[in-house]
């Protein structure tokens, strides 16, 4: 007698709802307008009409890996970026703190997509694997993170000051893979790059205990 396996089931992914993708959508545009800088209604264009950017996750597996993390990611990253700046007494321009904010994880954009692959991280009740359809990385623009960020936010046709390609090129601070070179060294120096680095950590460890919740399966 030859053992059988049974055929994996796959588990589709869970329409989540948790995050209005329309509602955040709208508040990322009305505060890029704000800002009035020269070339945010191209980006806004091509952001809203021909990239996944809206409905995108923050992470394949990590914070915000839900239909519409990306944008919510980038909303939360602004707002404690300006509750960073009151606390600490730091003044900083305010449309500087919103673009550097907002932009900093454009490089996600078409980024991932939705594959069935084996979930080794739990079994099901009778204690055997399955697939489930989750969040896989297919970057086919391998230029690096805040790298990437900076060219395809210029590429979209807004302008980026020194301080502010700076700050999103370094937005992962000590997380960076080049956390050690004397360039992030002297960027680190940069107050706007200290804000959005911490805001971006703040929001990446916090922000899953409100949209998320965990579930055994």
């Amino acid at each position: 007698m030859y053992y059988k396996p049974k055929p994996l089931v796959v588990v589709p992914m869970e329409d989540n709802d948790k995050i209005d993708t329309e509602a955040n959508w709208k508040e990322f545009a009305k505060l890029l307008r704000a800002t009035n800088r020269e070339g945010y209604d191209q980006l806004l264009q091509t952001l809203g009409g021909k990239t996944d950017f809206k409905t995108a996750p923050a992470s394949h597996k990590h914070h915000l890996a839900i239909k519409g993390g990306l944008c919510q990611h980038s909303l939360n990253v602004n707002k404690y970026a300006l509750h960073l700046c009151t606390l600490v007494g730091i003044s900083l321009p305010s449309d500087s703190i919103t673009i550097a904010s907002l932009l900093h994880d454009l490089c996600k954009i078409h980024f991932y997509k939705i594959k069935a692959e084996l979930d080794k991280e739990h079994k099901d009740k009778t204690g055997d694997w399955r697939k489930r359809e989750m969040y896989v990385v297919e970057d086919k623009f391998p230029m690096g993170h805040g790298e990437k960020s900076v060219i395809l936010a210029q590429q979209y046709g807004i302008k980026l000051n020194i301080d502010e390609a700076l700050a999103v090129r370094w937005h992962m601070g000590f997380s960076s893979p080049d956390s050690q070179s004397m360039a992030f060294k002297q960027a680190w120096s940069n107050p706007l790059v200290q804000i959005v680095a911490m805001a971006d950590q703040l929001a990446v460890t916090y922000e899953d205990n409100v949209f998320m919740k965990k579930k055994d399966v």
